[in-house]
């Protein structure tokens, strides 16, 4: 069985751009003496043509004290 993603190209010349923030937590690492575990994630998606070709996410430096703080 082959693993992996197949991508799809969509004949729609356009680039388009997904950003995102998550408000504190490391997804199912949650630790509530652990610092690292308050922090919000902030990510991104750039598709071209409808496929992926660039992505990033990161947990932020500061600690957001609220969702509104942490987009």
């Amino acid at each position: 069985m082959e693993r992996g993603m197949i991508m799809t190209p969509t004949l729609d010349p356009r680039v388009d751009c997904y950003p995102d923030a998550g408000f504190a937590g490391l997804y199912g690492h949650e630790d509530f003496q652990d610092p690292h575990c308050a922090r919000s994630r902030t990510g991104y998606v750039i598709l071209a043509f409808g496929c992926p070709i660039l992505w990033k996410s990161k947990l932020q430096t500061e600690i957001a004290l609220s969702t509104m703080e942490a987009e």
